[in-house]
């Protein structure tokens, strides 16, 4: 059997052409989508913590060297 992306992981796309909002509603929901990826970007750490669970060993590392890796760039005057 073929399924679509969407079907498999159970979620609904925001840019549904074939939903029953309006054109208004579509386009006002994209917006907010976009204002909150704008925001703070997503660590590696935060889903687990949003769902109430203590985040990995490899998350951690992860978010470990990202925050490094931004000392580093900031030190250089690059970020």
């Amino acid at each position: 059997m073929i399924f679509s992306v969407g079907a498999i992981l159970g979620c609904k796309l925001i840019l549904d052409g074939k939903d029953q909002r309006s054109h208004a509603n579509t386009a006002a929901a994209a917006a907010k989508e976009d204002k909150q990826s704008e925001e703070e970007p997503m660590r590696p750490t935060d889903i687990a913590r949003s769902h109430g669970n203590e985040p990995s060993k490899g998350a951690k590392i992860d978010e470990e060297l990202q925050r490094e890796e931004e000392e580093y760039l900031k030190r250089k005057g690059k970020a």
